[in-house]
């Protein structure tokens, strides 16, 4: 129920064959928890590509990248008339989802990659749950 990421692809062109992988921004591999719902669902799609070389396969037979994947969520956007929808989109609403939900912000970090929990802060504090007057009530009692 957890998802590895260890490496990053970039394709420098829309041509094929021109995309090299490396390590992620962080440096690092991470693991992403994955809700049951999703693992179920991804489950048969993983054992059948076990054996392809690639886990999510792009245009040209090589791994799915970034500028055609922009390109695709750009034309659903237009259509469904949402301005300004990105990959990054579905990325930055689910932090912003877990942090207003009480997630942890280190373990946000991690799900992320963030390399330093001072970025994930800046990004996604605002929307940490207030809670001040509890807070203040409780040091009251103390």
């Amino acid at each position: 129920q957890r998802l590895r990421v260890a490496r990053t692809v970039f394709r420098l062109h829309r041509s094929k064959g021109d995309s090299w992988t490396g390590a992620t921004k962080s440096g690092h591999e991470r693991w992403v928890d994955l809700p049951d719902s999703l693992a179920k669902t991804l489950t048969p799609f993983v054992t059948a590509r076990r054996d392809a070389r690639w886990l999510f396969p792009g245009r040209f037979d090589g791994p799915i990248t970034y500028a055609p994947l922009l390109e695709d969520i750009a034309k659903v956007a237009e259509a469904a008339r949402v301005p300004g929808l990105t990959p990054h989109s579905f990325r930055h609403a689910r932090a912003s989802l877990w942090v207003s939900a009480g997630a942890d912000i280190e373990w946000v970090r991690r799900q992320l990659g963030h390399a330093n929990i001072s970025l994930t802060v800046m990004l996604y504090g605002k929307h940490m749950p207030m809670r001040r007057q509890a807070v203040l009530r409780d040091l009251e009692e103390a």
